[in-house]
């Protein structure tokens, strides 16, 4: 569980996301961004306060066995979805400021290398004030 908050230094033309950790206070896009984040990489029941919190995204990492990278891409679905829902749902039980509330997150992009086991996934997310931020999470 990712118990310390980041801050974006970057956000490159290949939306890769570079950070670093430490106490900067995040807001809007970013913060949902940051939030976004967060969630994806927790693992679903590791939180102690909230079993609900988190995804099954970070039990792809390492995966070899799927060759055609079918049920890697379905899990990366299943969490941007599960995701999406989690926090649409605390979104509506504490209600945050326009720029920080999610209206969407896509999937872009999903690489999968089956010989390494390295997933590249690209996300886009948008708020409630039309703003989007695009990111990568290499896993």
């Amino acid at each position: 569980m990712i118990t310390r908050d980041f801050s974006f230094t970057q956000l490159d033309s290949d939306f890769e996301v570079l950070y670093e950790m430490g106490t900067t206070r995040m807001a809007g896009i970013e913060k949902l961004a940051q939030m976004y984040i967060k969630l994806l990489l927790t693992r679903r029941g590791s939180h102690v306060d909230d079993l609900s919190y988190g995804t099954d995204l970070i039990d792809i990492v390492g995966s070899t066995t799927d060759k055609g990278g079918q049920i890697v891409k379905a899990k990366v679905v299943a969490a941007v979805k599960d995701a999406n829902k989690w926090i649409r749902e605390m979104q509506i039980s504490h209600p945050v400021e326009d720029d920080e509330m999610l209206r969407d997150g896509k999937i872009v992009k999903v690489d999968y290398d089956a010989n390494m086991g390295k997933v590249s996934v690209k996300l886009l997310l948008m708020n409630n004030r039309g703003r989007s931020i695009a990111f990568g999470l290499g896993l």
